[in-house]
């Protein structure tokens, strides 16, 4: 059984047996001893949206904020669990859980026991301030990246379609706004009798030929760019 609520001031996450709860230390991190009032002074924060965030890491595996006593009735052994803040990808323990969770449910539940392989397409640096101000915008690369890729696949005379698993990203190592799209894809297509057939991978080329076309088409149709930058896109498409 479990019981939840707030701990006392004096007993912050002490258990009934003696045991005590050693919470993260978010609160601890650069970017709440010195950052955040920066972002926040500077306006840096763009959205509402990365500002409720934060406050929430702030508050993830904190006793205060709420937890759940666990209980064995069998062995009388009980602990706390603090609540956690389960934000995506910006708290570093709550996002790799969902990322170990998530892997093993596609791996038991989605993929085929064939051969896969993984592309990674990436944007510009100079145009990567558009999508972070249009993000409506990044729905439509993932449309061109699958259409590019069932394209090339079933050029090869086979007649199937390709499994594909496609997850925008927004952010690199730094944490700053760089966005890419990763593809898991079946090497190779699926028959209407289920039947894979393998297939060589899709030349490099190809696909970064085809996505510089695609997605300059986009842009200019959405006037984000002038048709002269569609035209001479060497200078504009420069990693």
């Amino acid at each position: 059984m479990s019981g939840c609520g707030k701990p006392g001031a004096g007993a912050a996450g002490r258990t009934p047996n003696g045991g005590v709860y050693r919470p993260r230390r978010p609160r601890a991190s650069a970017l709440a001893d010195r950052h955040l009032a920066e972002l926040r002074s500077e306006r840096r924060l763009q959205r509402l949206l990365e500002e409720r965030v934060i406050e929430r890491f702030l508050k993830c595996g904190d006793p205060h904020q709420g937890f759940a006593r666990i209980y064995c009735p069998e062995c009388r052994h009980d602990f706390l669990l603090a609540f956690s803040c389960k934000a995506r990808y910006f708290c570093p323990s709550c996002h790799q859980k969902r990322v170990l969770a998530y892997g093993d449910w596609v791996e038991e539940n989605v993929l085929a026991p064939v051969p896969h392989r993984q592309y990674v397409f990436t944007v510009p640096r100079m145009l990567r301030p558009i999508f972070s101000r249009r993000r409506g915008l990044l729905g439509e690369l993932c449309h061109i990246v699958e259409r590019l890729l069932i394209q090339a696949y079933t050029g090869a005379s086979v007649k199937g379609r390709p499994g594909l698993i496609l997850f925008v990203q927004t952010f690199g190592d730094l944490v700053t706004f760089n966005l890419h799209i990763h593809v898991l894809a079946a090497d190779g297509l699926f028959g209407a009798d289920a039947v894979f057939v393998a297939l060589p991978a899709i030349p490099v080329k190809l696909l970064e030929q085809g996505f510089r076309c695609e997605v300059l088409k986009l842009l200019v149709a959405e006037h984000a760019i002038g048709e002269h930058a569609r035209l001479a896109p060497q200078r504009l498409l420069r990693p």
